[in-house]
């Protein structure tokens, strides 16, 4: 058994021989392990700064290659590939490999993912994803500024981003008045000039077929006015309802029917005659004005027809011709349309005319409704004047 006496002896011989130098073990024990952290520390945040440029590329790629799927597969790849590479990560521009980072697919809705859709699939596609990379086997890998002191000298990182487009319900708004015919009326030589105005009316001539009636063809034949004054009230009344002055010298309607060949041809649309057509030619005003009074031909009918856009009903065929404004207006819809349906973003599209007789509302044409061809295919066969002269404005 162990003194008491013993004991102090041996702990004051400790005393008289301390151990020396482990102050210093310790201090760099501490050292290597604070470096460790601040090494770690460094190269974590050039890896999350890297990650975060490289997500603003995958980002920048993505929305503009969504915005670009409406001109092809190969526009959106290109597109995305073109503004992805604009940007950098840690110091040096980002590179993509088309075939393997841009994925062309539909978003998924249901379970909130991406399906890549491949280039020989029916489906249209309505999202991008782009991925972009700074890996060791490209010879982009992240070069490290401690890490290579425990034997790893880059990092791979990576970042990712899909854009679809989103739906969205576009009720289109058009005017169906009888202005809408405006750019092929004589009137509009003023504004248009004379060759684009004829230009225009020969267009409708043709999309009607060429016809001729009588002698009569597209190009007018002049009728002298007659030196009689003998009318019939009749012909006094179509006259006047057809813009002329009540009491003005004009040729006898059978004369110039005769000389043209159309007193055996029946006219062509319910609601007028071929006297009211003559009537047109002799007084209008603006006919005389450009030199087209007792001008009769294809072209001061079409003129005549334009002007007497009341309804469909009374000039059945004038939607299918390239009548304008109303023209542009049709192929802007069906423009608007074939982006809609290939983009394949759950989108409808609804048609309403504001062109009505009274302000008691507008004409619902086309609802809402995801079969985008059918609110075009309305629209072609809309014409101006289509259900009134008049524009509700008010609506």
């Amino acid at each position: 058994m162990i003194s008491r006496d013993s004991v102090k002896r041996m702990a004051s011989a400790w005393d008289k021989h301390p151990r020396r130098g482990v102050l210093i073990v310790w201090i760099a024990l501490c050292l290597i392990i604070i470096m460790a952290f601040v090494a770690y520390s460094v190269d974590l945040g050039l890896m999350v700064t890297c990650e975060s440029e490289l997500q603003n590329a995958a980002d920048a790629g993505s929305m503009s290659g969504a915005r670009a799927l409406r001109n092809g597969r190969t526009a959106a790849i290109d597109t995305a590939q073109i503004w992805a590479e604009k940007n950098s990560a840690a110091g040096e521009l980002v590179s993509l490999v088309p075939s393997e980072d841009v994925e062309i697919g539909i978003w998924d809705r249901d379970t909130d993912s991406f399906v890549p859709v491949p280039a020989s699939s029916s489906t249209s596609p309505n999202a991008v994803r782009v991925t972009c990379r700074r890996q060791a086997a490209r010879g982009t890998g992240l070069p490290l500024s401690f890490a290579p002191m425990i034997g790893v000298n880059s990092a791979d990182l990576s970042a990712s981003s899909v854009t679809t487009l989103r739906a969205r319900d576009t009720m289109l708004v058009v005017d169906l008045s009888g202005s809408m015919n405006d750019d092929g009326k004589i009137k509009s030589i003023p504004y248009l000039g004379r060759a684009v105005v004829e230009q225009q009316l020969l267009k409708i001539w043709q999309d009607m077929g060429s016809p001729t009636f009588g002698n009569m063809g597209f190009t007018t034949t002049y009728v002298a006015p007659s030196s009689s004054s003998e009318e019939s009230s009749s012909e006094e009344s179509s006259s006047k309802e057809s813009g002329g002055e009540e009491g003005s010298s004009s040729t006898n309607y059978a004369e110039v029917q005769a000389a043209l060949g159309l007193d055996t041809v029946t006219y062509p649309f319910a609601g007028s005659s071929w006297n009211d057509y003559i009537a047109y030619v002799q007084s209008n005003p603006m006919l005389q004005t450009f030199g087209y009074d007792d001008q009769y031909g294809g072209l001061t009918l079409i003129d005549f027809w334009l002007s007497q856009a009341n309804n469909s009903s009374t000039r059945p065929e004038l939607w299918q011709t390239q009548e304008q404004p109303i023209g542009a207006v049709k192929s802007s819809v069906q423009l608007y349309c074939d982006i809609v349906g290939y983009s394949s973003g759950d989108d409808r599209v609804g048609l309403v005319a504001y062109s009505y007789p009274d302000t008691s509302g507008a004409i619902l044409e086309s609802p809402l409704t995801y079969d985008v061809n059918a609110v075009a295919s309305i629209m072609w066969q809309r014409q101006a004047g289509h259900y009134s002269p008049y524009t509700n404005i008010g609506a």
